[in-house]
């Protein structure tokens, strides 16, 4: 029965995750932002010219910065994660007391939905521009400049109407929960078909990233039922847990090297030097070392901002708020109706075809060293709330845990929570929860009701 599931679940001795080391966000951070600082500090400058076609900026001075970051990062999550630990907690209820599986039916028919609307909106503009079949078809064989126009003539996004496809984030976390817990029979062609979408939109539109939001939310969603869920846990659910982040490395090296074989070998660097796999090796590491040597780059060639424009950028991407923060925040740097003001500055200095910045120095962009610092010592503090919550199995840390996890491993490339794609899915997962509370203090015998024996469908 699907009501089991949860009472299962409920029944198993509270196993700590703790064997879960990879969940902690001060691991994820401290691990891929120190490898990540130290081969860019160790890579010599012949090795970005020749693969990257970009001096080297990254120095001493840069390593010492991503080191501090990562430092206060993690002594900010170690303070919250103790902190909540001694803190006394009320008895600990059932997932199904905790939860209200009406609410979250609704949220995840509306993300599904909206998400929906989102992509039929962009195929609209796709098509109202000038998009074809033809030119579908031309991507899909890899035509040299077919993706480029495709990306840029055809698929640009319309702030806040094409921003509705990131809904898909939330569907996918409202969805996991659902299946673990409910039974997965009424969600799984939902999740397929937004796995579905997603797919074709990184073909088409080059964004393999439109894969990894959904995949990743997806897992860290399960992973705690799947893993605590049973007092028999299958010895290789263990082991594909245990090692989930070598072979999660090994599957984004694989999803890399299959994207870019459309996107820029069999057009521009076939019949070189490297095979495609040592081609998309190098490529893979460049986009993250390079991103870091960036990042020294604006860190050492300009003077803070003064603004929140990357710890909160997407308050730059929405009609309605860009005067504002425009009045608030002026810059002529930030006047530019580029997505990113530092784009000229790359193409003059660097290379373009890496423009990642290194979103761990974009706080100190903004506020400087020492502001930056203190970014990461508060980030350090929420995320390491949020995932004592989540290691409670509060509805929050269930919800939010995954989207925060997403965030904190994107940070060696970008600051994905302060991006307009990320607020969607943030509101939703952060509004379930309140309506969780509210229903269980206004109607509390609805909860009960809701924790029996009567499964309920997701349609």
């Amino acid at each position: 029965m699907m009501h089991d599931r949860a009472r299962e679940f409920d029944r198993v001795t509270h196993r700590s995750d703790s064997g879960i080391w990879w969940l902690h966000p001060g691991c994820v951070f401290g691990v891929s932002g120190l490898l990540i600082a130290i081969a860019a500090y160790v890579i010599p400058e012949s090795i970005y010219k020749n693969y990257w076609r970009t001096p080297k900026f990254f120095d001493l001075t840069a390593l010492e910065v991503s080191v501090a970051c990562v430092a206060v990062f993690v002594f900010g999550t170690i303070l919250s994660t103790q902190y909540v630990a001694r803190v006394p907690w009320p008895a600990s209820k059932s997932i199904s007391e905790k939860i209200d599986w009406g609410v979250m039916t609704f949220f995840f028919r509306a993300s599904f939905w909206l998400c929906l609307l989102g992509y039929a909106f962009w195929i609209g503009f796709a098509i109202q521009r000038g998009m074809t079949l033809s030119a579908l078809l031309d991507v899909l064989a890899a035509e040299k400049g077919a993706m480029y126009d495709a990306r840029y003539s055809y698929l640009a996004t319309v702030g806040g109407v094409t921003t509705l496809a990131e809904f898909g984030i939330a569907t996918m976390i409202f969805g996991a929960i659902i299946g673990c817990c409910r039974g997965w029979r009424s969600v799984w062609w939902k999740l397929v078909l937004i796995v579905g979408l997603a797919l074709i939109r990184a073909l088409v539109n080059s964004e393999r990233f439109a894969l990894i939001e959904l995949f990743v939310p997806f897992f860290v969603a399960a992973v705690v039922f799947w893993y605590r869920g049973s007092s028999q846990v299958n010895g290789f659910v263990r082991f594909l847990v245990k090692f989930a982040p070598v072979i999660g490395a090994s599957a984004l090296l694989l999803l890399f090297t299959g994207f870019e074989y459309f996107r820029s070998w069999k057009n521009y660097y076939a019949g070189r030097d490297l095979d495609l796999w040592e081609f998309g090796a190098i490529r893979l590491l460049g986009y993250y070392v390079t991103s870091f040597n960036n990042g020294a780059y604006f860190l050492s060639h300009l003077e803070p901002l003064n603004a929140p424009y990357f710890t909160f950028h997407f308050l730059w991407n929405f009609p309605l708020s860009i005067p504002v923060v425009r009045r608030l925040f002026p810059n002529p740097l930030l006047d530019s109706n580029d997505k990113w003001f530092y784009f000229p500055f790359l193409d003059r200095d660097a290379n373009l075809e890496f423009n990642n910045a290194d979103g761990m120095m974009f706080p100190a962009m903004d506020f400087g060293i020492a502001g930056g610092l203190i970014y990461w010592l508060l980030i350090g503090v929420a995320c390491g709330l949020v995932y004592a919550l989540h290691r409670r199995r509060e509805p929050l840390g269930l919800l939010l845990y995954p989207l925060i996890y997403l965030g904190v491993m994107e940070v060696p490339l970008a600051l994905y929570w302060s991006e307009g794609r990320a607020l969607p899915s943030e509101c939703l997962l952060l509004g379930a929860p309140l309506l969780f509370w509210y229903f269980r203090r206004q109607f509390p015998a609805r909860t009960r009701f809701q924790s029996g024996k009567v499964p309920l469908e997701v349609s």
